[in-house]
């Protein structure tokens, strides 16, 4: 019992900090993961394409309509797995050339995967906090949505 105590006060006086490798255990639901699920959706969606035993989709992230005015890049891969899918959200930060401005160069890379089975999402690794995801997330989500509605757009030419 003393033991217990012990480990219990170290585990308060560290902070939700020391408990990182918790981060997919299901102790409290984060605000980032209806977003996920919500991109997971959207995506999967779409379809894979022909011969293709996964979903592998690619969007711009940014408020302009103008795709080649953006400077995230968005990669979402769904694995089946098993009883399980595993969804990798890869980011990519955009600088432009300084000699061609229609040249972007990788800048920096960041991702979030996840396992999905039967709804329930346990988090494998992410790049960014929760705080960040609930922040960026929503932004991905749209610009999915943005190129969802311009491909019915077109697809109803």
């Amino acid at each position: 019992m003393r033991k217990f105590i012990i480990i219990l006060i170290v585990g308060v006086v560290v902070g939700e900090g020391s408990l990182w490798f918790l981060e997919g255990f299901p102790l409290k639901k984060k605000k980032s993961y209806p977003i996920l699920m919500e991109i997971y959706r959207e995506v999967k969606e779409l379809g894979s394409y022909p011969h293709d035993d996964f979903v592998k989709r690619e969007f711009f992230v940014g408020e302009d309509p103008d795709d080649t005015n953006k400077d995230i890049h968005a990669l979402i891969l769904i694995q089946r797995l098993d009883q399980k899918q595993k969804i990798t959200l890869q980011i990519t930060y955009l600088k432009s050339s300084s000699n061609d401005s229609e040249v972007d160069y990788m800048k920096s890379v960041r991702a979030i995967s996840w396992f999905l089975k039967e709804n329930k999402i346990e988090l494998i690794q992410s790049d960014y906090s929760e705080k960040e995801r609930e922040l960026f997330l929503p932004q991905v989500l749209r610009s999915i949505q943005d190129k969802k509605r311009l491909l019915k757009l077109l697809h109803h030419r």
